[in-house]
């Protein structure tokens, strides 16, 4: 027995040397190391032949095991109807995988619950590929620290690839310890440590996280780990981001400052959240704080967001395309050159403070919400050319649009504007 509670007894079924089109309809194991594992050598006789592929699996119900399911650089072109586990230490761990579809239901696992690794080390280096899984985690009942989907480039002889992954996630339990998350994404060097080199040439595309967490507060008074983040520590520059999406994402009952932080140095395109309702910060933080780092090639577009705040890590200088910001106060960092602000779902009048007026910078801003006024408020004593001394602009009609422009320090200028605006104390 492994800790007494999981076994190293043999799988209920395993599967090497090109196997095909495995049917499983139903299985329902207490006790087995896992209910299905698909493997391969690796090194020389690394090849397609032997790759296992086609398992169509039905309803697979394991409780008290070390694993659901594990596909080890095989078991690719797979469906699974329902994968139910409890008490487990690992429910569905993949790598090296593509075109794999799943539904998994997790009660009270034990670990890291759904692995999904690329391998990218010395002796081969597999994608990652093609993944849609709807993860489901309920009614966990320890503390525990559980991660529920760790996203992991696991190597560091070449660039990994993961690519097409599509996540619905959702997460309702009980953990006082912050590695309790939702989804991490993560990378490691020699030592299986936060990789604090960078450049590893790895890609991360096509992926798309939907999710919805309760960290419902436990018996022992700790409240829920409900956060996605990428893995601090860890320095992401060399690295390339493309389509990176979070969207329709609420957490809801969470105390942790940040239940959203990403670092999006490595992105190369557009990085996007939209349709997020946080408890508190979304939070785009540097490169694991080591030191000022390049900003990022890419913009990072966000849409119709209600969170407390937006945390920017100081040395990234984070360009920022659009944002509907759902809240009722916010610091505009001097890094979101050019953006656009709306008020759009905002509970209440918004106030938005200026950065320090340098030559060049832009900004503009929509009120979109109907009733809800829009305040600018400049740095300090600077002034809004038109109005007073340190005053507010206000957006005072429905629909009203300004820009304004810093032609001259310390001096912003409204160099375009449509509907009623004023300047108040």
């Amino acid at each position: 027995m492994q800790n007494g509670a999981y076994p190293y007894s043999v799988a209920f079924s395993r599967f090497e040397d090109g196997c095909s089109n495995i049917r499983i309809p139903y299985v329902k194991l207490q006790g087995w190391q896992a209910a299905v594992i698909a493997a391969r050598d690796r090194g020389a006789s690394n090849t397609e032949q032997v790759i296992s592929r086609g398992f169509t699996l039905g309803q697979i119900e394991v409780q008290g095991c070390t694993y659901g399911v594990n596909f080890q650089q095989s078991g690719h072109d797979t469906t699974i109807d329902l994968l139910r586990t409890e008490n487990v230490y690992r429910s569905f761990f993949i790598y090296g995988t593509e075109n794999i579809q799943a539904n998994v239901v997790s009660h009270n696992p034990k670990g890291r619950d759904v692995p999904m690794f690329a391998v990218c080390d010395d002796e081969a280096n597999i994608p990652l590929r093609n993944i849609k899984l709807k993860y489901t985690n309920i009614d966990s009942d320890d503390t525990n620290s559980k991660l529920g989907i760790h996203l992991y480039f696991n190597g560091i002889a070449s660039g990994g690839i993961i690519e097409d992954i599509e996540l619905d996630i959702f997460i309702r339990y009980a953990t006082s310890n912050q590695m309790g998350s939702v989804l991490w994404i993560a990378k490691r060097d020699e030592s299986f440590l936060p990789d604090t080199v960078g450049s590893r040439g790895h890609i991360l595309r096509n992926l798309h996280v939907s999710a919805f967490a309760d960290g419902t507060v436990s018996d022992t008074g700790g409240q829920g780990g409900a956060v996605i983040r990428t893995q601090n520590g860890c320095n992401w520059t060399g690295e390339t981001w493309s389509n990176v999406v979070f969207e329709n994402i609420t957490f809801i009952n969470n105390d942790h400052d940040r239940p959203l932080t990403i670092d999006p140095v490595a992105n190369a395109d557009i990085l996007t959240f939209k349709n997020l309702v946080l408890p508190k910060a979304l939070n785009l933080w540097g490169s694991a704080q080591l030191a000022p780092f390049a900003p990022p090639a890419g913009k990072v577009a966000i849409y119709r967001v209600q969170c407390s705040n937006l945390d920017v890590y100081a040395d990234n200088s984070i360009p920022v395309r659009v944002i509907e910001y759902r809240n009722t106060k916010g610091t505009i960092p001097i890094g979101w050159q050019g953006l656009t602000i709306w008020n759009k779902g905002a509970p209440a009048d918004v106030e938005y403070n200026l950065p320090a007026a340098t030559i060049g910078l832009q900004y503009s801003f929509v009120r979109a919400e109907p009733g809800r006024t829009i305040h600018i408020d400049p740095y300090s004593n600077e002034v809004i050319r038109g109005g007073g001394l340190g005053k507010y602009l206000s957006l005072d009609s429905d629909g009203c649009f300004v820009t304004l422009y810093c032609h001259i320090e310390g001096i912003w200028e409204i160099i375009d504007q449509a509907g009623t605006t004023s300047f108040e104390p």
